[in-house]
């Protein structure tokens, strides 16, 4: 969550550095360190198939997405980690159709992966809000 959660800085920060060569080691380094976490985390299964597959119980574009997570009373993981997959969204759009990039679709807003995030916050698999922060599981 938190390797999401700083990729928000990455589209201002790399703004300012006028080397695409050092812009591209940037973005090297920080993936590397992402990969290095979720090792660190025991290398949980990606479960990609629940997170394009998930169908939500109530159906919502981001503004309503967004103001549920407002209104959920918890550390503010939950409305930190929207933000950045809206971020993230918006910068996807801007690669889709370009040649190589493989994650066609994925940025859509038919993409469950926020509502998701809201369901598993609200605590409704039963694991607690807890797990979403720590062992990084999905539920099922």
């Amino acid at each position: 969550m938190h390797c999401v959660t700083a990729s928000l800085f990455f589209s201002s920060f790399l703004r300012h550095i006028p080397s695409r060569a050092t812009q591209i080691r940037l973005l090297e380094w920080k993936i590397r360190n992402d990969i290095l976490t979720y090792v660190s985390r025991g290398c949980p299964t990606l479960l990609l198939d629940e997170i394009s597959n998930y169908q939500p119980k109530q159906p919502s574009g981001w503004d309503k997405v967004i103001e549920r997570v407002n209104g959920l009373e918890n550390d503010g993981h939950g409305a930190k980690l929207v933000r950045a997959l809206a971020h993230g969204g918006a910068v996807c759009r801007t690669f889709e159709g370009r040649e190589g990039f493989v994650i066609e679709g994925a940025c859509r807003e038919s993409w469950g992966i926020w509502r998701l995030i809201v369901w598993r916050v609200e605590g409704r698999c039963g694991l607690g809000e807890v797990d979403l922060r720590r062992r990084g599981r999905m539920c099922r």
